[in-house]
């Protein structure tokens, strides 16, 4: 039987939702996919790159890490950046059909859900309306369709301005201690400063001009995420 239903504030009225972040939630992972509806956010924490879909379209991807498993954001069970990648902040909640028409469910078996007597934040407020912790879901969910809308544009005109180029990423750890990122792609300052006014006419008619330069900027990033794993090196030999 499906633990997935609509969210409704009568039958759910008691709801709550453990707080903090951790591995028990989905977060210790060294990447998640981010959309071009919340680069301007993105980019000011983490490094973006991009990877093909098993389907052959672009995707961004923020690099939290530099080992599978591997967040360096998470600080015991807390988040060590202003901003959470979409993804990783929506659950339990998605966006599904109910009567024909778009609702939001609630996963009722996902980790974030706190059992009964279980201390946590309440989804809805004590006499009706949404409590910030689902306003908080409901903020990444539209995020994530937005950002899922802008998605095919983003990868057919990046890929046709030739936005993005393989790069092969070496970072240098330690002395003896390095990591070399392959397979990955980019969009660089230098590529954007390459287009014609055309090609920019037609990023920015398409509302993509600004996340390309967001893009480009979060290259910036990388030295402070490999200071963040250097320091957690130090910390393991110390």
């Amino acid at each position: 039987m499906s633990t997935t239903v609509p969210l409704d504030n009568v039958e759910h009225a008691a709801l709550r939702l453990r707080r903090g972040r951790g591995a028990r939630f989905g977060d210790d992972v060294n990447q998640v996919a981010v959309f071009a509806s919340e680069f301007a956010q993105v980019q000011r924490e983490y490094p973006i790159l991009f990877a093909k879909t098993p389907e052959g379209a672009l995707q961004g991807i923020a690099i939290l890490g530099f080992e599978r498993g591997e967040n360096l954001f998470l600080d015991g069970a807390r988040w060590d950046a202003a901003y959470i990648p979409a993804l990783l902040r929506h659950r339990p909640f998605t966006i599904g059909s109910a009567g024909g028409e778009h609702a939001v469910f609630v996963d009722l078996a996902d980790a974030r859900v706190a059992t009964e007597g279980e201390e946590g934040d309440p989804v809805f407020k004590p006499h009706g309306g949404n409590a910030p912790a689902l306003e908080a879901g409901l903020d990444a969910l539209r995020v994530l369709q937005a950002g899922a809308a802008a998605a095919p544009t983003l990868s057919s005109l990046f890929e046709e301005l030739g936005l993005v180029e393989p790069v092969r990423l070496q970072v240098q750890l330690s002395e003896h201690a390095g990591v070399d990122f392959d397979g990955y792609m980019a969009v660089t300052s230098e590529k954007i400063a390459a287009l014609d006014g055309a090609a920019l006419a037609r990023l920015n008619s398409a509302g993509l001009l600004e996340a390309a330069v967001f893009a480009a900027a979060s290259l910036g990033t990388m030295p402070r995420l490999v200071a963040r794993k250097q320091r957690k090196m130090a910390a393991a030999v110390a």
